[in-house]
């Protein structure tokens, strides 16, 4: 279930219109329907803000539950970056590296620099073996337990293949063009 389901499901929840839920949260007329992807972090604040019961960590990423009584734990990001640390430490990454994957700039982990939901989302997306709910609220394990899935884990791991061969093809044409190569690869769930 993405973004734009987990949306009409918490519409359905509160037995409301989509079209209801877009003038509340000073969303256009069809915004729901014509959602495609993510949901852009001014829009999500919009929705936030108007939807206080709605968990931003469930929204952003299906974990957790639909509803709770604080939609911004995001905003203690120290208790956020301090589960970063652990996490990175974990890994076996050292902050300059992580900036460096994350594309962030140099001393924003060490320094623990803003962070906004964007970044946030990118970091879990990053990282799918971390659990949205431990980073986000300290609750539960670290890490993520397997995908009960398995298509969707194959789909998922096709696409870093795919990804990957991308990345090579983009290095190659940046050597052509006499331009640096950039590195990175993403790592495996």
């Amino acid at each position: 279930m993405g973004q734009k389901e987990r949306l009409i499901a918490f519409c359905n929840s509160l037995n409301i219109s989509k079209s209801e839920f877009e003038r509340k949260a000073n969303l256009a007329n069809g915004y729901i329907s014509k959602l495609k992807g993510r949901i852009g972090e001014d829009k999500l604040n919009g929705i936030l803000n108007a939807f206080p019961q709605l968990s931003n960590i469930w929204l952003l990423t299906g974990e957790g539950e639909m509803l709770n009584g604080n939609i911004r734990q995001y905003s203690n990001t120290y208790g956020v970056w301090s589960r970063i640390h652990d996490f990175l430490f974990q890994k076996g990454l050292s902050f300059a590296k992580a900036e460096s994957i994350m594309e962030w700039d140099n001393g924003k982990i060490a320094s623990n620099g803003n962070m906004t939901l964007m970044d946030l989302e990118k970091f879990l997306l990053r990282f799918p073996e971390l659990s949205a709910e431990w980073l986000l609220r300290g609750c539960g394990e670290m890490m993520r337990s397997p995908p009960s899935n398995p298509k969707g884990y194959e789909e998922f791991e096709s696409l870093k293949e795919e990804l990957n061969m991308l990345k090579g093809e983009n290095n190659v044409l940046r050597e052509q063009l006499g331009l640096p190569k950039k590195e990175g690869k993403v790592q495996s769930a």
